[in-house]
């Protein structure tokens, strides 16, 4: 389970804890995205595997962790980011890896190649392969929907099922103004109560 391991993080960024949770080995394992092979990787072009691309966790980072369908991103988007998110895999102990714990790993042979483009900016890593990834978390953690989504959630969770305006753009407030300190933002939800 990741709680553990994310429970931590409430005290930091959502950029931090949103890095976590999509890279953690049980979000990659439950979307499949340790199956998810870029069409233009080696992997597929020398028929080392028959999996291909799965749109689970490129969706459900748009969706449900950051923008959320009101954000506008589209379904190009979506397909950009599980190209960005190839090659992302668990790592379980085995016959080669024992006593080691379970984690995550960058397959740059599953990876796509190239650039791809997310709500109009565009991904390269020229020199770290898990740059393009980091870059759309960070992004994608400070964009402006995913403030609105996060603070229209945490209020109807704490404060009511219609939570008021007023409280919901006081969070949004603090997660901008804050830059995604957790803290923050949790503070600027018991003040809203």
């Amino acid at each position: 389970c990741a709680l553990p391991i994310l429970r931590p993080l409430m005290k930091g960024s959502y950029r931090e804890l949103l890095w976590h949770a999509v890279t953690h080995p049980s979000m990659l394992v439950y979307l499949d995205n340790n199956r998810n092979t870029g069409p233009n990787s080696k992997a597929a072009r020398e028929k080392w595997t028959k999996d291909s691309i799965n749109e689970n966790l490129g969706r459900e980072l748009l969706e449900l962790f950051t923008l959320s369908p009101k954000g506008g991103y589209t379904q190009k988007d979506v397909e950009a980011t599980t190209l960005i998110l190839t090659g992302w895999r668990d790592m379980k102990p085995d016959k080669r890896h024992k006593g080691e714990p379970l984690g995550t790993y960058f397959d740059f042979n599953r990876h796509e190649p190239g650039s791809q483009e997310v709500m109009g900016k565009r991904y390269t890593a020229f020199f770290r392969p898990s740059s393009k990834l980091e870059d759309l978390v960070t992004d994608l953690a400070t964009h402006p929907a995913t403030a609105q989504h996060l603070a229209h959630k945490l209020c109807v969770y704490f404060i009511d099922d219609d939570p008021p305006q007023e409280a919901i753009a006081k969070v949004q407030a603090a997660f901008k103004a804050s830059k995604g300190h957790l803290p923050t933002v949790h503070q600027a939800v018991i003040e809203a109560c």
